[in-house]
C-alpha cells in the first residue's frame, strides 16, 4: 500500500518519501506547523518498532534525536520522529580549518555516545547515516533500532551494524560494548582525516581486516595530523579493553589533546 497520503493519529499527513535502509523507509510528514520524520517498516517488525521506542523515547540530549511515538500506516509499524535537515557527518575539506570544524562536530557525536553509554545503551550503528548535522550545526544521533541495552540478549551474539563501520567484536558475534561505538566513531574519523575508510574489499574481507589489520595513522597521510596519531590508534584497538571505556573518556581525552595543541601553538 502506497503510504504517501495517509493521515496519521494526531493530523500528521505522509507527504513523501525521503530516504531509504536495507529495512525501513523514511517519509516526510506535516500537520501545517510540525514537521516529523516518520520511519516505515515492513510489517513483521513490530517487536523491532516497540523496541526503538523503548530506547529513544525518553532520550533528553542535544545530540540525540528521540523517538516521538510509534504508529501503523497501511499494516507497517514504524515510528515518528523530530525532523533532521542536514547533512551526514564527514569532513568537508583537507584545510585546517575543516580538519578543526570536523573535530568540534565529532565531540558533538561522543557527546550524544557519552549521554547513551551512560544510560546503559550501546548504539551498535554508528556511521555517518546515523550522524547528521542540522542547519544550525547541531550534531544529531539517529536511528536506535539496532541499539541494546548493556547486558541484554539483543548485545550479544548476532553480527549486526555496517561493515565499514564494524568494530572486531562485533564482526566475530561477541557482545556489544560502550567500545563498540566507539570503534565506529573512530572508523569515522579515520575516514574524515584521510578520505577513505580504514578497510575495504568484500564484506568476508573487510570483517577479517577488523578483526586482524591494523589501519594506517592519520600522519602516515598528512605530518600535521600527528597529535591525533595516539587517539587514532586507541579509537580502533583490536580489543575493547584496549579503546576508551566510554563516550565520556573519549571525549575527555580528544579535548585534553586539542586544549594542549592549542596551548602549544599560542
Amino acid at each position: 500500500m502506497d503510504v504517501i497520503g495517509a493521515t496519521l493519529e494526531g493530523g500528521l499527513q505522509v507527504l513523501r518519501e525521503i530516504g531509504r535502509g536495507a529495512l525501513a523507509r523514511v517519509y516526510l510528514a506535516s500537520d501545517g506547523a510540525r514537521v516529523r520524520a516518520l520511519k516505515l517498516f515492513p510489517s513483521g517488525q513490530e517487536a523491532r518498532v516497540l523496541h526503538e521506542f523503548s530506547i529513544a523515547c525518553d532520550l533528553e540530549h542535544p545530540h540525540l534525536n528521540r523517538v516521538d511515538a510509534t504508529v501503523v500506516v497501511g499494516g507497517r509499524p514504524g515510528v515518528v520522529m523530530p525532523l533532521v535537515p542536514g547533512r551526514r557527518l564527514t569532513s568537508r575539506g583537507d584545510d585546517a580549518r575543516a580538519r578543526e570544524a570536523y573535530l568540534d562536530a565529532f565531540e558533538g557525536l561522543l557527546g550524544g555516545l557519552a549521554y547513551l553509554h551512560a544510560r546503559g545503551v550501546v548504539h551498535r550503528d554508528v556511521k555517518p547515516e546515523n550522524v547528521l548535522i542540522d542547519r544550525a550545526g547541531l550534531v544529531r544521533i539517529i536511528d536506535f533500532d539496532l541499539a541494546a541495552r548493556l547486558g541484554s540478549p539483543e548485545a550479544s551474539g548476532a553480527l549486526v551494524g555496517t561493515v565499514a563501520y564494524l568494530s572486531p567484536e562485533q564482526a566475530r558475534g561477541a557482545t556489544s560494548v560502550p567500545a563498540s561505538d566507539l570503534y565506529a566513531a573512530g572508523v569515522m574519523l579515520h575516514a574524515a582525516l584521510t578520505r577513505e575508510v580504514p578497510f575495504t574489499g568484500t564484506v568476508a574481507e573487510v570483517v577479517r581486516a577488523h578483526r586482524e589489520l591494523s589501519p594506517p595513522s592519520p600522519s602516515s597521510f598528512d605530518p600535521e595530523l600527528a597529535f591525533l596519531d595516539a587517539y587514532a590508534a586507541r579509537m580502533l584497538a583490536k580489543m575493547p579493553e584496549e579503546r576508551y571505556p566510554d563516550g565520556a573518556s573519549a571525549l575527555a581525552a580528544l579535548r585534553e589533546i586539542r586544549g594542549g595543541r592549542s596551548v602549544r601553538r599560542r
